[in-house]
């Protein structure tokens, strides 16, 4: 029986010999796991608004997983770009008293803590961080150090955003060759961080998926800048919009436009962009011209007396207006006698004769210029 008894022992002693060793890579004790940052990323600029001083920045990065139950806390740290880490520059608690895996802090709290250690108004300075978590006796940072840039408060704008034209992808006709009629933006006012700051601004446009800082246009706004809108001739659009490369007057061109305000060195932009489709093309317009009309017979392209008809489309035109002795034409361009129309000796067929008024009164006047016919009728 001892026998037996000493051969199983010695079995299990060389079962238990051969068995391979199975390690548990759960984290036991006081101990604290890897952990990574996550934003600002790595590499990123931070400038602080003075004119938003209540904005907040958020850094964050995942949880160091604790070894029992303590919970670790963490801590930011930062240094200059060309110092240590082991002697930080900044060292801020995170929210929840160092407890929560994320730190919120205002531009103004953050503008103070550079303040307080000697960096001037307005200047950048190149940083690089990380995060410390403790737990216990256990410290550990962050696997990745990264750099961050942030400029400290000296020139800065309020948020603003658009108005009009509202985002949208209605198409909006304009007429190429017109200097009277205009395309008008407006905007919410931005205001200047500095008491005697000044805001100006400039409007941008870029195709879908493009850059505002690298614009396909820029305009500046009225007043040299001053005012929160702008007002761009119809005329003056298609030339910016030739001289961008976007010359095929039959293509819809969809864009977005945006403003930047700038305020001193700082820049920035409406929190969102607005969507415009646009189609420029030949207006077709139609004129009566006489010595019986308002603009008598000055044919000059800046007469702002020459009656203007209503396109009613397929060719016909209507106007309504007073007219006194005398006589008028019809006319499709100002400015110009290349194409015009008179009546006939049967009154109611297109031809090269003056139509004539005997009498002053309000007529209805209308033009069908695919059936060559027109009538006059006292009202």
């Amino acid at each position: 029986m001892k026998k037996i008894l000493s051969l199983l022992i010695i079995a299990v002693i060389a079962i238990t010999g051969c068995k391979r060793n199975e390690f548990d890579n759960t984290i036991k004790g006081e101990a604290l796991g890897n952990f990574s940052l996550k934003t600002p990323e790595k590499n990123a600029m931070l400038v602080l608004n003075s004119a938003t001083p209540d904005q907040q920045v958020v850094i964050d990065w995942t949880a160091a997983l604790p070894g029992v139950n303590t919970a670790p806390t963490y801590t930011w740290i930062a240094a200059l770009k060309t110092g240590s880490l082991d002697a930080p520059l900044l060292e801020i608690p995170s929210d929840n008293k160092g407890l929560t895996n994320k730190l919120t802090i205002s531009q103004k709290a953050l503008d103070e803590a550079l303040k307080a250690k000697g960096i001037a108004d307005g200047l950048k300075t190149d940083l690089i961080w990380t995060i410390l978590a403790k737990n216990g006796s256990v410290s550990i940072r962050a696997t990745e150090i990264f750099n961050l840039s942030i400029t400290r408060f000296g020139d800065g704008a309020s948020n603003f955003a658009l108005y009009s034209p509202a985002s949208s992808f209605d198409v909006i006709s304009v007429e190429s060759l017109s200097s009277t009629e205009f395309l008008k933006f407006k905007w919410q006012k931005s205001f200047a961080g500095k008491p005697a700051g000044n805001i100006t601004y400039k409007v941008k446009f870029i195709k879908n998926g493009g850059d505002f800082n690298s614009p396909l246009m820029v305009f500046t706004s009225a007043n040299n800048g001053a005012d929160s809108t702008l007002s761009i001739s119809y005329s003056d659009l298609d030339v910016a919009m030739k001289a961008a490369g976007l010359t095929d007057r039959t293509h819809l061109d969809s864009l977005k436009w945006n403003v930047e305000a700038n305020s001193g060195a700082f820049k920035k932009f409406a929190d969102y962009p607005n969507d415009i489709v646009i189609k420029r093309g030949t207006k077709l317009t139609m004129y009566l011209i006489g010595d019986a009309t308002p603009g008598g017979w000055d044919n000059s392209a800046g007469n702002g007396k020459i009656a203007e008809m209503t396109n009613l489309g397929e060719g016909k035109w209507t106007i309504t207006l007073e007219l006194k002795p005398g006589g008028f034409k019809f006319i499709p361009k100002k400015g110009s006698w290349d194409v015009n129309y008179g009546g006939s000796p049967n009154g109611s067929d297109l031809g090269g004769d003056n139509i004539s008024i005997s009498e002053t009164a309000m007529y209805t006047v209308t033009l069908d210029e695919v059936n060559k016919k027109y009538t006059v009728v006292k009202n």
